[in-house]
């Protein structure tokens, strides 16, 4: 999503809090590369990577774009920290930001102090992000991640149940995708993408077996195979 946007003009925001970095460097130079992450960091390949990232850059530049990556603290951010980070993007250097991408929303701490209801700060701060992100304030997308459950792990079809926190997350979202692998998926490197929910037009596609390539951080989308809707239960004759 950062990539993509990136290219055809717009202004990223990637807030990301977890991992060192240079593996986040070395992750955006895979995907601008084709090469695999620990290929990047070798050192025959210093100056094709060097090259390529700046072709890449370039591109995305001269068409306007512009990709402003800002790590926080895993412990103690709350939402008025991301937000002010924003302002100063947009007032003090002048960007005007398109579109924010948030890795991910469960390190973002509540206003508020719930104790042992601690699912429902989720919530909370997406609600002030949707708000924020309105035609008032900044006007621009919002790509936020979001956990599952710890037992979310080899189910290649995530429903919208299957997620952390609390359910009030699914109404508050706009669109809903799931990303999914059964262990045979895991060895092949292939996933499942489910659209259970989409304001912005259909709803419940699926698409089966997507190339999740993790050396190269990329997903191949060419060579899968799409299920349009869900199929529903037959009603029985009486």
């Amino acid at each position: 999503a950062c990539s993509t946007a990136f290219l055809e003009g717009k202004t990223v925001f990637y807030a990301y809090f977890e991992g060192a970095q240079d593996q986040l460097i070395s992750k955006f130079q895979a995907h601008w590369t084709g090469l695999s992450i620990n290929e990047t960091r070798k050192k025959k390949n210093k100056e094709f990577v060097e090259s390529q990232c700046k072709a890449y850059l370039k591109r995305g530049e001269k068409v306007g774009g512009k990709l402003i990556i800002q790590k926080f603290d895993t412990i103690n951010t709350y939402w008025s920290n991301v937000e002010q980070t924003m302002f100063y993007v947009e007032k003090v250097l002048g960007h005007k930001i398109d579109l924010i991408v948030i890795d991910y929303l469960e390190c973002i701490k509540s206003e508020e102090h719930y104790g042992e209801k601690q699912y429902l700060s989720g919530p909370e701060v997406l609600r002030k992000i949707e708000n924020a992100i309105d035609a008032e304030h900044f006007n621009c997308g919002a790509w936020i991640l979001i956990q599952g459950k710890k037992d979310t792990y080899g189910h290649k079809d995530l429903d919208p149940t299957m997620l952390g926190g609390s359910v009030d997350l699914l109404k508050i979202a706009h669109v809903l995708i799931t990303v999914g692998k059964d262990h045979s998926q895991m060895v092949d490197g292939k996933g499942n993408i489910n659209f259970w929910k989409n304001r912005l037009g259909d709803g419940r596609i699926k698409f089966e077996d997507v190339i999740f390539d993790n050396a190269k951080v990329r997903i191949l989308v060419e060579d899968f195979n799409i299920v349009s809707t869900f199929e529903k239960p037959k009603k029985e004759r009486a």
